[in-house]
């Protein structure tokens, strides 16, 4: 375990500045003291965001870059997954791990994934309130966190499985 014991966000993906983790870093920190952040990747901008998280948000962790096992305990001790900026292959496995997912609008590969209401939300780049509400939904309404992970869960399991598209 990670010992975590607020409910946790929790990004994967390429530290990068397309990916915008300064907003999710910002968007943390206004939601007080209700939750923990995790972030999973590495990249180029990996220690200036560990400079911003360890002025504006403390309880973030620094994972590095994980794969196989230790990806799957990391998404099983958190949340909620969020990812800002660009999207990625990440948004998939957070589903498949069934976990709500909050997205910023990009570069469309959240459109085939990303159900408003249902298994999460899709917030306008760079609107740090907008992420900031997003995040408090779930983290303040555990029933519909569950909910919205079990439904990522069936539409990665029937709606999007590679035997269906083919």
């Amino acid at each position: 375990s990670l010992g975590l014991s607020r409910p946790t966000v929790i990004c994967v993906g390429r530290l990068i500045p397309g990916k915008r983790l300064d907003l999710l870093i910002e968007a943390c920190r206004e939601n007080g003291d209700d939750c923990d952040l995790v972030i999973v990747g590495e990249g180029p901008e990996r220690s200036a965001l560990e400079q911003l998280a360890a002025k504006r948000f403390p309880r973030t962790r620094f994972l590095g870059h994980l794969e196989g096992d230790s990806l799957s305990i990391a998404f099983g001790a958190s949340d909620v997954f969020v990812l800002p900026g660009t999207g990625g292959l990440a948004i998939y496995e957070a589903m498949a791990h069934g976990k709500p997912v909050i997205v910023g609008q990009g570069d469309g590969t959240e459109s085939d994934l990303v159900y408003d209401g249902r298994n999460g939300c899709r917030v306008s780049p760079g609107d740090v309130g907008e992420l900031t509400s997003a995040i408090q939904a779930y983290l303040r309404q555990p029933e519909l966190m569950i909910k919205a992970g079990r439904e990522s869960r069936r539409i990665v399991e029937e709606e999007v499985n590679i035997d269906r598209m083919s």
